[in-house]
């Protein structure tokens, strides 16, 4: 009988997948009068001497194949460089560029992997570009989120941002006019703990104050200015 020499080949069920992903492969020509020498990188395991071996892959990578199928007759060697494709799912990061005093934030994607955007700002405003801007209509603290996704899934990640612009100082008075002496009740805004009021009334009693809402004593006659600087520094 005449016996020649093999020429190997070999078929895989995938030639791309998502971490962790396990690949069917299957040697040829088949017979028990073969023997299979497999090597995969990034496998595991990494060798095999199965005709059809189970192989799986757990990190991200291109990765080659090779294959020597041997006889009485001599032997083959198949190398399929760059054969098996593993991508991994995106991690999701970002960073905030938001300083006090300005309304609108700059956001960086630091995300890996990433191939769409989904960001939820926290103020009912949202966008899909890797790095947006987001102007914020009033202060305080919003719970931004990024989802970021693959072929491979997606992943989540949220952080707080935290707005303080100027306050607009707006005050109001009792009465405008009147007779001497007279007593009039002022009210600043915005208000809450975090501001702090400078109050200047020309012709008045006192002349200054730092109460939100002083009471102030006009016993001369004139038109007087009333002057209220608020800040949250």
């Amino acid at each position: 009988s005449i016996i020649f020499p093999p020429e190997a080949q070999f078929t895989s069920s995938s030639a791309q997948g998502c971490t962790p992903t396990e690949v069917q492969f299957t040697g040829q020509p088949e017979g028990d009068e073969f023997s299979y020498e497999w090597a995969f990188e990034g496998g595991e395991p990494n060798e095999s001497n199965d005709a059809n071996p189970l192989i799986a892959y757990n990190e991200s990578g291109q990765f080659n194949v090779q294959l020597i199928v041997s006889n009485i007759a001599g032997a083959d060697t198949l190398l399929m460089e760059d054969m098996i494709t593993i991508n991994e799912g995106p991690v999701a990061d970002f960073s905030a560029d938001n300083s006090i005093g300005v309304d609108e934030v700059s956001f960086s994607d630091n995300s890996s992997g990433a191939s769409t955007y989904s960001w939820d700002f926290g103020d009912g405003q949202f966008d899909t570009i890797p790095n947006p801007t987001n102007i914020y209509e009033e202060d305080g603290q919003y719970t931004v989120t990024l989802i970021v996704s693959n072929d491979c899934g997606l992943d989540t990640l949220s952080q707080e941002v935290t707005i303080l612009l100027p306050p607009v100082a707006v005050f109001t008075s009792s009465s405008q006019q009147g007779c001497t002496p007279m007593e009039v009740q002022f009210t600043g805004q915005p208000t809450g703990d975090e501001y702090t009021y400078e109050w200047t009334f020309e012709g008045g009693s006192p002349g200054s104050s730092n109460d939100p809402n002083p009471l102030i004593n006009y016993e001369q006659i004139g038109q007087f200015n009333v002057q209220l600087i608020v800040s949250n520094m």
